[in-house]
């Protein structure tokens, strides 16, 4: 997983920027609802949902190098954000094959 762009910021002051991996993370972009992925990502319930196995087990499999996942932290202190501190992603590569089809 690189900086590339995993969404938009739909806040007036930053009118549509796309959002990268850094920024992502720095500012826990996860949480906010002016954040709108852009499908690049896919968070642990999606993951769930498409293997039809709970949140846990995609942890684990994250955890056992089974699936490539990373856990971002959100970095900025004192933030607004109401978010989860910490949240699991995995590449979405649904469509090339990562469901079985």
């Amino acid at each position: 997983m690189g900086d590339r762009a995993v969404g938009k910021c739909d806040h007036y002051l930053h009118e549509g920027d796309e959002i990268d991996e850094g920024t992502f993370e720095y500012k826990g972009c996860w949480g906010c609802w002016h954040f709108e992925e852009n499908g690049v990502l896919m968070d642990v319930s999606q993951a769930a949902n498409c293997f039809n196995v709970s949140p846990s087990t995609i942890i684990r499999w994250i955890k056992n190098g089974k699936l490539v996942g990373r856990l971002y932290e959100r970095i900025r202190k004192g933030d607004w954000n109401s978010g989860p501190k910490r949240k699991y992603y995995i590449e979405n590569k649904i469509g090339d094959g990562m469901d079985g089809s």
